[in-house]
């Protein structure tokens, strides 16, 4: 996630840029707008990824923890049968 917020934060220096520049020349240079628009446009996909994925990133860790505790119900769920099974018969 850290590459992804480190993208977006070099687009928006150039989205920046690209506005001065356009300022600069007094919007003669139509290039520095195009491009100005096109780095705001990444941005926002960019930023829109970066959500999604930390929010599928955050379903990933619950569905892992929810697995793992399941996982883990079940080892003591085995645990108690392996030593049922292993007492001496006379001590139930």
């Amino acid at each position: 996630m850290t590459d992804i917020t480190q993208i977006c934060e070099q687009l928006k220096l150039l989205a920046i840029n690209a506005a001065i520049e356009d300022a600069r020349t007094g919007g003669e240079g139509k290039a520095y707008s195009d491009l100005s628009e096109r780095y705001s446009e990444l941005i926002t996909q960019t930023t829109a990824y970066r959500r999604m994925l930390g929010s599928a990133s955050k379903e990933s860790v619950r569905e892992l923890t929810q697995s793992l505790l399941e996982t883990r119900r079940r080892i003591d769920e085995l645990a108690e049968t392996v030593s049922r099974l292993t007492l001496p018969a006379g001590s139930m």
